[in-house]
C-alpha cells in the first residue's frame, strides 16, 4: 500500500493522524474506482494527501477529496469541467 510506505518517509504522525491518512487514500481509491494500489497514480495521490494532512487537516473525507481535487481526479480519470 503505497500510503504507508510514503507515510513513513515523511514526518511523524499521531497513530490519529495517520489512521486518517489511510482511511482518506482508501477512500480515494474506492471513489476512483480505476486506480490500483500499485499504479504510480496512487504514490501521487499519497503524497497529496499526507501535504494536506501536514497542514494540519485531519478529516479523511476531506483529505482524500482535497487531494483528489489538486490532482484534478474523478472516477472517469479526471473532474469534469463543471467542478472547477
Amino acid at each position: 500500500m503505497p500510503i504507508l510506505s510514503v507515510l513513513r518517509d515523511e514526518c511523524a504522525f499521531s497513530p490519529e493522524e495517520t489512521k486518517a491518512c489511510v482511511l482518506a487514500f482508501e477512500q480515494a481509491i474506492k471513489y476512483l474506482g480505476w486506480v490500483k494500489r500499485s499504479d504510480p497514480i496512487a504514490s501521487e495521490i499519497a503524497r497529496q494527501i499526507i501535504a494536506n494532512a501536514k497542514r494540519g487537516e485531519c478529516n479523511p473525507d476531506k483529505l482524500y477529496m482535497d487531494a483528489l481535487v489538486t490532482l484534478e481526479l474523478g472516477p472517469s480519470g479526471k473532474w469534469p469541467q463543471s467542478f472547477r
